[in-house]
């Protein structure tokens, strides 16, 4: 490797190290902030408060050509500290896709057991719950042992800004549900979720069932 580009990343590499100790510090006087406005019943986002944070801070940087960044990093830092006073106020909220009772849900449930649960219609929209700062993390299905990746989350792994912290396994269940007294040589048709569907394929082409995506 190049000896310039070997000590500028070695530059990086000690000034992060600094600004991520220097990061928890700010963290912990927000939440001291958080606590006196909830003592005296004030709002969590002071949008003049904020502006001027933001001029302040801005204003210390010389390079004009670097400034707008740094503006823009400082916005970023603002929005984090509001978040988190939000989460101290409301708890955590993790993102799912599907309804309640849905295995998405049920395993929020498990690796989150305190949070708040907050559905939402698809994979996007979850996902973007967190990158919006509506929500504080996400739990989406990567794959499964029988219908393999699940390739819209895939590619949002891929292709967004979030990490992914932890994988979780779960036992997965499906039920074939009918009318009361029906069997299953009465049924002709099975209508279930396409991802549902692709798990149970064995089974259903074995039982020669008409499936329909719903």
């Amino acid at each position: 490797m190049n000896d310039e580009i070997d000590y500028a990343r070695e530059i990086i590499n000690s000034i992060d190290e600094k600004m991520a100790k220097l990061f928890e510090e700010r963290m912990h006087a927000v939440e001291t902030v958080y606590k006196y406005k909830k003592k005296h019943g004030l709002p969590i986002h002071d949008e003049e408060r904020e502006n001027k944070v933001i001029e302040i801070n801005t204003g210390k940087i010389q390079d004009e050509e670097i400034k707008g960044y740094y503006t823009e990093y400082i916005k970023k830092v603002t929005s984090l500290s509001r978040a988190y006073q939000y989460k101290l106020q409301n708890g955590l909220k993790v993102a799912y896709c599907g309804v309640e009772g849905a295995f998405a849900h049920i395993a929020t449930g498990k690796i989150f057991p305190n949070a708040q649960a907050v559905s939402y219609h698809d994979f996007n929209l979850a996902y973007d719950a967190v990158v919006n700062g509506e929500c504080d993390a996400v739990v989406l299905p990567i794959e499964n042992s029988y219908a393999g990746e699940v390739g819209q989350v895939i590619d949002l792994i891929f292709s967004g800004g979030l990490y992914v912290n932890g994988i979780y396994e779960l036992e997965i269940c499906q039920n074939l549900l009918g009318i009361e007294s029906a069997t299953c040589d009465d049924i002709k048709k099975v209508i279930s979720h396409p991802q549902a569907l692709s798990q149970c394929n064995e089974y259903l082409k074995l039982r020669e069932y008409e499936v329909e995506e719903c």
